[in-house]
């Protein structure tokens, strides 16, 4: 993703898929603080419940019918679950982006 401050790449995709600096970051070429924008952060919270859901149906459905559930129902759910979150996620990464929320001139006229 681009820094909208300076134009730059402000992030990898390896480092933005660890959870947290998918939120918050600074931008490495101008040191502005950024935020994610609204779809990031929309998308980034619906991938942790489609993960959840879909990844601990088996589950429910095991309980709720009083049965035992198998390895392999409990696999499917959790790899339905992990697609899930891998196909929001890199819709979060190819449409979503940063905001700026601080930046100090004061501090990259010191560096320079």
């Amino acid at each position: 993703m681009k820094c909208p401050n300076c134009g730059q790449k402000a992030i990898s995709f390896r480092e933005w898929s660890k959870t947290l600096n998918a939120f918050n970051w600074c931008c490495r070429a101008c040191r502005c603080n950024l935020e994610a924008n609204w779809l990031v952060k929309w998308t980034a919270w619906t991938a942790w419940i489609a993960c959840l859901i879909l990844g601990l149906r088996p589950l429910y459905n095991g309980m709720a019918e009083d049965r035992k559930v198998e390895a392999l129902e409990m696999v499917t759910g959790i790899a339905q679950g992990l697609g899930a979150g891998i196909v929001l996620g890199c819709i979060a990464w190819f449409f979503g982006g940063f905001k700026v929320i601080l930046y100090d001139k004061n501090e990259e006229e010191q560096d320079h």
